[in-house]
């Protein structure tokens, strides 16, 4: 027997084993005490331990890795057990547990869990209701995961989409205040120029004007030429310099 009365007396007070009888309490002989200090890995991601542990003190807390990331699970209390599922499926620890204040376990092989299944149907019954709990749980939780991922992924597609919009329509804010500031800009210099041009033309002096035009004196000797001509010409050599000729 590798329990004493005092060990065996505490295993029995948690809630899986409260409901045994003395002639039941022999499925717990081949149990055994342990101490685990904190920081101890009872079980990690991915491992087979073969062992069923029932927590008695301390704490423990299991965690899950997603996407690189340790997610909390849960977090183990006195009278709390682990290890049921991973035994009764045959599968390796879905999570590592890991001691987070200094604990004190009742520990049993494989073997003796089954054999405490076959003989104690209360712990059993129990067990496979937690079993079940534990299970149901950690699909929701995975599929919650999963939407929260899917969420977020959507989120940032979307933050993405939206960025991009606003990010061209700042430049072309911006790049259509500058063409502005150059239409303005050009506008005020073509204005002051046209004020300029009408201001001269409104200044120009009367006598200017008249002597722009060709004297009349010179217009007459080519009309007189012209009539003398034999051949109704006037010779371009008798017209002043600047006075292009034309028919009268």
């Amino acid at each position: 027997m590798n329990l004493n009365p005092t060990e065996l007396q505490q295993v029995r007070t948690t809630p899986l084993f409260s409901r045994l009888t003395d002639a039941q309490m022999g499925c717990l002989e081949p149990g055994e005490i342990i101490e685990a200090p904190v920081g101890t890995v009872l079980a990690s991601e991915g491992e087979r331990t073969g062992f069923f542990h029932v927590l008695l003190e301390g704490e423990v807390r299991a965690t899950r890795t997603y996407d690189r990331q340790s997610i909390l699970l849960g977090v183990n209390k006195p009278g709390n057990y682990l290890g049921e599922t991973k035994l009764l499926l045959d599968i390796p620890w879905l999570a590592t547990c890991r001691v987070s204040k200094a604990a004190r376990l009742f520990r049993i092989s494989e073997e003796s869990f089954w054999r405490m299944l076959s003989t104690c149907q209360s712990v059993a019954r129990e067990i496979f209701r937690s079993a079940a709990n534990r299970m149901r749980n950690l699909e929701g939780y995975s599929q919650q995961r999963e939407k929260l991922v899917s969420l977020g992924t959507m989120a940032a597609g979307l933050a993405h989409e939206l960025n991009n919009p606003a990010a061209a329509a700042r430049r072309a804010a911006a790049h259509m205040q500058q063409t502005t500031d150059k239409v303005q800009s050009f506008l005020c210099d073509l204005s002051h120029a046209s004020r300029r041009s009408i201001g001269d033309i409104y200044w120009l002096p009367p006598r200017r004007l008249l002597d722009a035009r060709p004297p009349t004196s010179t217009i007459s000797r080519a009309a007189t030429a012209r009539k003398q001509s034999p051949t109704g010409s006037t010779p371009t050599a008798s017209l002043p310099r600047g006075i292009a000729h034309r028919p009268l």
